[in-house]
Parts: C-alpha cells; sequence; structure tokens
C-alpha cells in the first residue's frame, strides 16, 4: 500500500483500472472492430484488485478487533470508576469514624483531666 493511501483510495484504483479497460473493449466492439483482447492488462487489473480486497479484508479484521479493544477499555474504565467511588466513599466513612475516635479522645482525656482536678482537690 502506498505511503498513507487509504482504503477507499486503494480499492478505487483497480476499481478504475477495471473499468477503463472494460469501457475500451465495449468501446472497439461497438464501433465494429474486433480487438485483441488486452489480456496482460485484465491480468494485472485484476491481481490488482486481488490484492486490495486482501488488505481491506485485513484492515476490516484489524478495525473489528480495534473496536473490541475499544469496548473492553471502555469496560475496564467503568469498573475503574466504580473502585474508586467506592474508595472515596469508604475514605469520608473512614475519615468520619476516625474524627469520631479522636473526639471520644479528646472526652476522654478532658474528662481523666477534670477526674484528677477533682480527685486533688477534694482528697488532699
Amino acid at each position: 500500500m502506498a505511503d498513507r493511501e487509504s482504503m477507499r483510495e486503494l480499492l478505487e484504483r483497480p476499481i478504475s483500472q477495471l473499468q477503463s479497460l472494460s469501457v475500451a473493449l465495449f468501446t472497439a466492439l461497438a464501433s465494429g472492430t474486433t480487438p485483441d483482447p488486452p489480456i496482460a492488462d485484465l491480468a494485472a487489473c485484476d491481481a490488482s484488485l486481488a490484492e486490495a480486497l486482501r488488505i481491506a479484508r485485513t484492515h476490516t479484521l484489524k478495525q473489528k478487533r480495534i473496536e473490541q479493544l475499544m469496548d473492553e477499555i471502555n469496560e475496564l474504565d467503568a469498573q475503574l470508576i466504580d473502585i474508586v467511588e467506592t474508595l472515596a466513599t469508604g475514605q469520608r466513612e473512614l475519615q468520619a469514624i476516625i474524627e469520631e475516635g479522636e473526639e471520644r479522645v479528646d472526652a476522654s482525656d478532658k474528662a481523666k483531666s477534670c477526674m484528677q482536678i477533682c480527685h486533688a482537690t477534694y482528697f488532699f
């Protein structure tokens, strides 16, 4: 395949060649002359068309695989988003638990401190 030749161009070239050969052949037949059939040209055109179709089939199969992989990536991306959202929810819940625990520790420390002051005041 030529440098960066599109799939359309690849397929149109041999079809155009075949059309030109057909027009030339039918024009000669219509004029009443019997031309020598351009066997070599037809064979070259046939080979060119066969190669273009082979490449087009390979391209189609590769494109289908790319689309399958893109679907798989999108599915994995959705799963990853769900996991990240679950982790973020878990982090928020853990943060709330940690803050509650810190409040309880502070309250316990204040209660201990108060108890020590009360104990020291009443018993000494």
